[in-house]
């Protein structure tokens, strides 16, 4: 990796984590996945994925990979369009007929179902030139497309690898390109935010009843294309699609789901890529789809159009064609792919990022990564797209101990606040980057590092050492025996509760098998576990945590 002369370059990067962890891992272009569970994302191997532009992936509260979709495809380039499981292996084929579009900028987007623990919506996004490759027959079964739709995926099946338990099915045509995921200010529901027809932009709700039109805001400019919020929800913003390029950004009740207050933000010279900074604040643009600069405004000034700055100018970096998407990372960065020695649709792209994106200074790092796409194939101009409220933190300097609260079971629980390099001061006195923790408590720590301060606490509780952790006068109902457990055992539930889903848990809260419990009588296996303590938790019913001890 390289940074760039000119600009501010930061020389110490924290290694920075955010409390949610489902955009750990990423998917996305040809076969290419990064891992962010260190703090740092690291290349692996093994995906198949195979996007042009959208994509999504999704992990659980833990970090650990759940699954990964390009959205979908093209029936006549034999791209079909997927659903892999986190064993690298097809969850389902949408075999180019269903999903979304594999042009399209957005084509997919996950959230996890209100009121179904354990099972995810996957939305897609078909693109606006569906027509393109559609045959007679598909194009006289869906002459507007697909548009939006979207599968149901429940996690406890498949021994824990996921099945599809409803697909394809349509909610709104026509749309295309834009699929944005505003999380509902009573932190279970969603919005959705689309290109509604070439009326403007239409908002849907995602509830435990299932997904609905809200309403739709309509602006003389007709249809869009990309459409990313600020990770609160009190904004989003729209790149325009047909010339003079007109983009705008909204007001958003995440309450209510009412959208006002449409502003122009001037015409930056075609279509661009943009995302908001952690703390909701500045909105970084590239506009394109041949520039070569970045810039920012203030969405706190009373003049945004006007707060319009240069931040950095890479037209003499060698060998860049364009700046194509960028995506906040769970690191607190923001990360930006350009596209570099483009030959008609060939070339290579890099993965770079702007750093301490939360400050009035952020700096710029190139090269983080350098992706060389097979031969033959096109280059790819997408990232994955998540939900912005993953990535939403006020701090400077990002940290996370984990969850907010961890089980004290007598073992000893390391908490670590990461940003290796930087300063710390721990609630305990302590001033080492992690410390060991032997006693229940609450415990915080405020780091400062290469962009400025940052703090968070975790609550340690203490465990019922003889299995399940109750709280006042709650009714024990679950049982496993034996316990301790080499392999196998038998776990019961009252029949009420049969169809639940369970998880079972490291003493970091981390997940490491999860389930369903289909009969009073259930046998799990946790035989590829190993020795150690686990607690086992059923559903959302309160004080039913089993301690398992795996010998």
């Amino acid at each position: 990796m390289k940074s760039f002369p000119v600009i501010m370059a930061i020389s110490l990067i924290p290694t920075v984590f955010f409390a949610q962890k489902e955009a750990n891992v990423w998917h996305f272009g040809t076969e290419y996945s990064l891992d962010f569970s260190s703090g740092e994302p690291v290349e692996q191997a093994g995906s198949l994925i195979n996007a042009y532009e959208g994509s999504s992936s999704y992990c659980d509260p833990a970090g650990n990979l759940l699954f990964y979709s390009n959205g979908g495809g093209y029936e006549t380039l034999g791209l079909g369009g997927s659903i892999w499981n986190a064993a690298n292996e097809s969850m389902y084929e949408m075999n180019g007929v269903e999903g979304g579009g594999y042009s399209a900028m957005q084509s997919s987007v996950v959230l996890e179902a209100p009121g179904e623990p354990g099972v995810y919506y996957l939305f897609t996004m078909d693109d606006y030139e569906f027509y393109l490759d559609a045959s007679e027959t598909i194009m006289a079964e869906q002459p507007e497309g697909r548009g939006l739709s979207y599968f149901k995926i429940d996690m406890a099946l498949n021994d824990g690898l996921g099945e599809v338990i409803e697909a394809d099915q349509r909610v709104h045509t026509p749309s295309g390109e834009g699929l944005c995921a505003i999380r509902h200010a009573n932190g279970e529901d969603y919005w959705l935010i689309i290109n509604q027809d070439s009326t403007g932009v239409g908002v849907y709700s995602v509830t435990a009843d299932g997904v609905a039109w809200s309403s739709t805001y309509a602006i003389d400019e007709g249809t869009f294309y990309l459409i990313k919020a600020s990770p609160d929800g009190s904004h989003f913003f729209v790149s325009g699609r047909s010339f003079p390029y007109q983009s705008y950004l909204f007001s958003f009740d995440p309450a209510t789901g009412v959208i006002s207050g449409a502003e122009s933000l001037g015409e930056l010279g075609g279509v661009f890529y943009f995302e908001f900074s952690p703390n909701s604040r500045y909105l970084y643009v590239a506009p394109g789809p041949l520039n070569r600069e970045v810039f920012r405004y203030d969405l706190e000034s009373s003049d945004i159009p006007g707060s319009l700055t240069s931040l950095f100018d890479l037209t003499d970096l060698p060998g860049l064609s364009y700046i194509a998407q960028m995506q906040l990372g769970p690191d607190g960065n923001l990360y930006m792919l350009f596209v570099m020695d483009q030959e008609g649709l060939s070339g290579v792209n890099t993965l770079n990022r702007i750093t301490c994106p939360n400050t009035e200074e952020p700096g710029i790092e190139l090269e983080v990564f350098t992706i060389v796409q097979p031969e033959g194939l096109s280059n790819f101009i997408g990232l994955p797209n998540f939900p912005a409220w993953i990535f939403q933190s006020d701090d400077a300097t990002y940290v996370s101990l984990g969850p907010d609260t961890l089980c004290y079971e007598g073992e000893p629980i390391v908490l670590d606040a990461l940003n290796p390099g930087a300063f710390f001061q721990w609630s305990t006195g302590e001033i080492a980057q992690s410390i060991t923790v032997t006693a229940p408590g609450t415990y915080s720590v405020t780091v400062n590092g290469a962009c400025g301060s940052g703090d968070d606490q975790v609550v340690v509780e203490l465990c019922n050492p003889n299995g399940v952790n109750k709280g006042p006068d709650t009714d024990v109902l679950i049982t496993a025996q034996p316990n301790p457990v080499s392999d196998n055992m038998q776990l019961s539930i009252p029949p009420d509760w049969v169809g639940a889903p369970y998880r079972v848990c490291d003493l970091t809260g981390r997940i490491v098998l999860m389930g369903r419990a289909d009969a009073p009588q259930s046998e799990i296996s946790l035989a590829v576990l190993p020795p150690s303590i686990y607690l086992l938790t059923m559903g959302d019913f309160p004080g039913q945590t089993l301690r398992l001890v795996k010998e």
